[in-house]
């Protein structure tokens, strides 16, 4: 079983809100570049997105902003999902940017992830 890396999107999302987390994995834009690669490169900072795995965006999101995401399975029953659940601050938020049916938990959680960065941006 291999952990999924969050998408370009996601990436770009990441680096607006100053992700520091280690992570191996960035985008070249749009690829997913290897990490030897990251390291020779010069225009690192301006034109990388950090593309850690969605549980370790998951967890920084949890351990630097207190913001639990947490997919949501729904009448349909496992694997499908509803929607993506944000908890912050005591209160429970719907953090699914669309009317959503979600195929895997994957799926959900990017979604969530998204808007819990969003979430981060608007705030500051």
């Amino acid at each position: 079983m291999k952990e999924q890396v969050i998408t370009l999107e996601t990436a770009k999302l990441a680096k607006e809100v100053k992700l520091r987390y280690p992570h191996k994995s960035w985008y070249d834009s749009p690829h997913l570049a290897k990490p030897e690669v990251v390291l020779n490169n010069s225009k690192h900072d301006d034109d990388m997105y950090p593309a850690p795995t969605q549980s370790l965006l998951q967890k920084w999101l949890r351990d630097k902003h207190n913001i639990h995401v947490i997919p949501v399975s729904g009448e349909h029953g496992l694997p499908h999902y509803d929607f993506c659940c944000m908890f912050y601050n005591g209160h429970w938020f719907n953090a699914s940017q669309e009317v959503s049916d979600y195929d895997s938990y994957e799926e959900a959680l990017e979604d969530g992830l998204q808007t819990a960065l969003e979430f981060i941006k608007l705030n500051k």
